[in-house]
């Protein structure tokens, strides 16, 4: 108490009456310093994979000190320097520090950005326990989703860009219970619905309802239901998908009629469950410019699934309630030390992919009249983006405990990105199939949306029948080209991947 009122007298006290700190009281300070105040920035090494979110976790805990941006971003960049190996750019540093700054000092109802946060008892939980504890409890016929879901968490928290995931199932395909059980989980931000004023409100008064400078810098949405953005008006839903795009690339302005004017840098992940109805929304893909990467659950028997049902039936509350809990202890068991580095041989191998997959989802526009002729094939994607994510999605399988080919369940994520029309049609090509044949082959996919996807080649007839030739030209090899000499381009680019 007598320090505590010495130091009350001390902020009342000008400079000139200040007395010399009595030698022992300097040398008990001095010896003893505040845990809490210290941050020592010759410690350990921060090494590449914890970078963002251990300054972060700096940078917040001297906002709750009531500091300002302009007092934090010094000693965040001079530990990003003297620590981190390899460092962060000064403007990614700044984009942190930026984000922090935005939230009220010392607001405890906010998430922290470490596993810390999570103050709950856990027990330790690896992977195949976690699928073991979700079998118990629903019947999964996917044997890869659970851990497509654990690792597009994981990856959101590494270095880079973000990582968007669409789960594409059917309605009661288990996408709400597998987004569900995340709810517990750190830095993930459960969020029912999008409107156009969700994140960034406009609305007057003095507490700003927009949810972006809400956020944590690193926050994973969870959105249990992407199809209801797809059902929206035209330019409600354009609206909000220009809002994503330019969220994922880590900035955001709005300026309001009010006066009001919103500024957000950070870093958001999304996770999304959606139905396959999102094949028919191109123009999701236009304007999201494919930031997202997609995967389709492989659905089981439905009578298993529905016997399944009928046994949980009025134990749904405890089912979630042990799905998450299962879902915390797994997080909370997980250590990320660094950004493991792929061997020379999967990242040659994810090149090829992203190449491939990258031309076979392009699309081309067509006449909105008569028999929708093609009127203009645009140029394909490149490939960096997909490449990156595939890469960052990979080291995160390897994380979280993948051991036994983790690249095989990133070849399945990239070719989910295909619609599935696409796909099937691109599978088929190395047979030289005719149209008869692929609509026989092809899983029931209707006559339309296949003739939609193909157009007859002049130059090749088979008992009456046009040959197949893809309009997502795979590669962008022309159409004068014969079939035979495109597909073994397909099947030579396929068998590298």
């Amino acid at each position: 108490w007598p320090i505590v009122a010495a130091v009350k007298k001390l902020h009342e006290t000008s400079p000139e009456e200040l007395a010399p700190i009595p030698p022992p009281l300097l040398d008990l300070l001095l010896k003893n310093p505040s845990p809490k105040m210290s941050i020592n920035e010759d410690s350990e090494t921060i090494t590449e994979g914890s970078r963002n979110s251990t300054l972060a976790s700096f940078a917040g805990s001297m906002r709750n000190r009531r500091m300002t941006e302009a007092e934090i971003l010094p000693t965040i960049l001079s530990i990003n320097s003297n620590r981190c190996n390899p460092p962060l750019d000064e403007s990614e540093v700044e984009k942190i520090v930026r984000s922090i700054a935005q939230y009220p000092p010392g607001d405890s109802t906010r998430k922290e950005g470490r596993s810390s946060a999570m103050t709950r008892s856990h027990k330790h939980l690896n992977i195949e326990q976690l699928e073991e504890r979700f079998q118990r409890r629903l019947l999964l016929g996917d044997r890869f989703v659970i851990k497509v879901v654990i690792a597009s968490v994981v990856a959101n928290r590494l270095d880079g860009d973000p990582l968007w995931l669409f789960l594409v199932g059917p309605p009661s395909g288990a996408k709400t219970e597998l987004l569900g059980s995340l709810g517990q989980v750190p830095l993930v931000h459960p969020l029912s619905d999008l409107t156009t004023h969700t994140f960034a409100s406009g609305m007057k008064g003095s507490e700003d309802a927009s949810l972006l400078p809400k956020l944590d810098y690193g926050t994973i949405l969870v959105l249990k239901d992407f199809t209801t953005v797809l059902s929206m008006p035209r330019d409600s839903r354009a609206v909000i998908l220009s809002q994503l795009r330019e969220i994922y690339d880590g900035s955001y302005t709005k300026a309001f009629g009010t006066g009001k004017k919103l500024e957000w840098k950070g870093k958001l992940g999304l996770i999304a469950g959606v139905t396959p109805i999102l094949d028919t929304h191109y123009s999701i893909f236009n304007v999201l410019g494919e930031r997202f990467v997609q995967y389709r659950i492989q659905q089981p028997d439905p009578v298993l699934v529905a016997k399944r049902a009928i046994d949980f039936q009025g134990k749904e509350a405890e089912m979630r309630e042990d799905l998450a809990q299962a879902m915390h202890d797994f997080y909370a068991s997980l250590k990320l030390p660094c950004n493991p580095k792929l061997l020379d041989r999967t990242q040659n191998r994810i090149a090829n992919l992203a190449a491939f997959c990258v031309k076979a989802r392009s699309s081309v526009v067509r006449s909105p009249y008569g028999n929708k002729d093609i009127i203009y094939v645009p140029e394909a994607e490149a490939p960096p983006r997909l490449a990156k994510q595939l890469a960052t999605f990979t080291k995160a399988l390897v994380i979280c405990g993948v051991k036994k080919d983790p690249y095989a369940i990133t070849r399945r994520l990239a070719l989910h990105g295909i619609p599935k029309v696409k796909l099937a049609i691109i599978s088929v090509l190395n047979q030289e199939m005719d149209c008869t044949s692929l609509m026989a082959t092809s899983g029931g996919l209707p006559p339309a949306a296949i003739s939609m996807n193909c157009m007859p080649s002049a130059s090749h007839k088979s008992g009456g029948h046009p040959k197949i030739v893809p309009t997502v030209m795979p590669f962008q090899i022309t159409a004068s080209i014969r079939l035979k000499k495109q597909s073994w381009r397909v099947l030579f680019c396929v068998t590298q991947l």
